[in-house]
């Protein structure tokens, strides 16, 4: 009924403690490693293993300052007679002040028979020249695929280089590639290259386009119907914070 967060929690000086639906702490770091975020053609949710983006049943306890922030997380399976299956265990440590922000992130999440895990440790960041903003993330991903029955098991690497730079008083330039390796199976690597602009019509609204392409090895079919195949987005619009 609902896919997005729904929690409750309490923040004092202690920290923040949550309970409910959450983000998983991939998705919850994106825009610190990936110049595109979690909305626009071209970023890394097409590529990049975020295994759920949000997770239900959620615990989670976090705690920040000096620039240094981290959050623990463990999430309740709900399979009767095993606490084990379905479980998450997940969280992350960053550090975010001046012109650095970078994190590193690991969720391990149990398959429903409770017999093997979808594993995925991601460390990225960003750091801003002034002229451009750079950044730069590598992720593990190994065990079972998440949210699958079968038992194959997976081995991926996924790499991600790209920048934003200002342009003008308003605009902003994003570029990125990432390439996925499968070393599991032969042939299966896929890359994608994107390109954006945003600009900004007031602090609230901005216009924004983007363009990502993403293609495929041999034997691998993402965001495809058949293996090989190339996939192609645009897209164009206007944004409103409330």
């Amino acid at each position: 009924m609902f896919n997005r967060q729904s929690f409750i929690g309490l923040t004092g000086g202690f920290g923040t403690v949550k309970f409910g639906r959450q983000k998983n702490p991939l998705y919850a770091n994106v825009e610190t490693f990936d110049p595109f975020g979690d909305s626009l053609a071209g970023d890394s949710a097409n590529l990049f293993a975020f295994s759920g983006k949000r997770t239900d049943n959620l615990i989670s306890y976090g705690y920040g300052t000096n620039g240094f922030r981290g959050e623990l997380q463990y999430g309740l399976g709900e399979v009767p007679g095993d606490a084990s299956a379905s479980r998450t265990v997940a969280g992350y440590i960053g550090y975010r002040k001046g012109p650095v922000d970078v994190v590193l992130t690991h969720q391990n999440i149990k398959n429903a028979a409770g017999t093997d895990s979808t594993k995925v440790t991601l460390l990225g960041g960003n750091y801003n020249f002034g002229v451009v903003k750079a950044f730069a993330t590598y992720s593990w991903e190994k065990g079972v695929v998440f949210g699958s029955a079968a038992t194959t098991q997976r081995d991926q690497r996924d790499a991600l280089i790209g920048l934003t730079a200002p342009v003008g008083a308003a605009g902003t330039f994003l570029i990125s590639y990432i390439r996925k390796t499968d070393r599991a199976i032969t042939n299966d690597n896929s890359s994608q290259a994107a390109i954006g602009y945003i600009h900004n019509l007031s602090k609230r609204t901005a216009l924004y386009t983007s363009y990502g392409e993403l293609r495929n090895d041999g034997a691998a079919k993402i965001k495809v119907a058949a293996a090989g195949n190339t996939d192609k987005l645009f897209n164009i619009g206007i944004r409103h914070f409330f």
